[in-house]
C-alpha cells in the first residue's frame, strides 16, 4: 500500500508545475468577452499580459505585450525541493503569421508552453541553487515558444 501511496505521490510532482498566485487575474480585457465556462480558466491563468508598446498599424506587425509571472516548482525526489522564480514574456501585438495576438491568446498560449516547459526540466541535479532551475527553465520555455509557436515572436526572460 505505501508503495502506490509512494508512486501516486511521485507521479503528481512530476507532472505538477505550481504556479503562484499573485498575478492571478483574468487575461482578457474588456473587449475580450469571457463565456461563464472560461471564467475560471481565466482566472487560473497567471499570465497577464500587458500592452507596452501599441501596434501602430502601419504594417503587418508591430506593438509589443508582456507579462510577468512567479513560477513554483517541486521536485519529483523524496524529500521534495521547492524552486521559485519569476519569468517575463515579451511578444507582439501583431505578428505576419498570427495576425492579432490578443492579451488572451496571449496568456493562453504562454500558459501553455510554461506548462510543457516544466515537463522538460531536469530534476537530476536537485541541489542546484535556484537560478540553475530558472535559466533552464526560461530556456526550455524559449525552445517550446520556437517549436511550437514558431512566428509569434515571444522573448522570455528571467529574474
Amino acid at each position: 500500500m505505501r508503495l502506490r501511496h509512494l508512486v501516486a505521490l511521485l507521479l503528481g510532482a512530476v507532472l505538477t508545475v505550481f504556479i503562484g498566485t499573485s498575478c492571478l487575474s483574468p487575461a482578457q480585457g474588456p473587449d475580450e468577452p469571457v463565456e461563464a465556462a472560461g471564467e475560471e480558466m481565466a482566472r487560473a491563468n497567471p499570465w497577464s499580459f500587458t500592452v507596452t508598446i501599441p501596434w501602430d498599424g502601419q504594417d503587418g506587425a508591430g506593438g509589443e505585450q508582456e507579462a510577468t509571472a512567479p513560477v513554483e516548482f517541486v521536485t519529483a525526489t523524496m524529500p521534495p525541493h521547492f524552486f521559485s522564480c519569476t519569468v517575463r514574456v515579451r511578444m507582439p501585438v501583431r505578428t505576419v503569421k498570427y495576425k492579432e495576438i490578443t492579451r488572451r491568446y496571449a496568456a493562453d498560449v504562454t500558459l501553455a508552453v510554461s506548462n510543457e516547459a516544466a515537463n522538460l526540466m531536469d530534476w537530476r541535479y536537485w541541489g542546484e541553487p535556484t537560478s540553475v532551475y530558472c535559466r533552464q527553465f526560461v530556456e526550455k520555455m524559449q525552445h517550446v515558444f520556437l517549436e511550437r509557436y514558431a512566428g509569434i515572436g515571444a522573448r522570455v526572460t528571467g529574474p
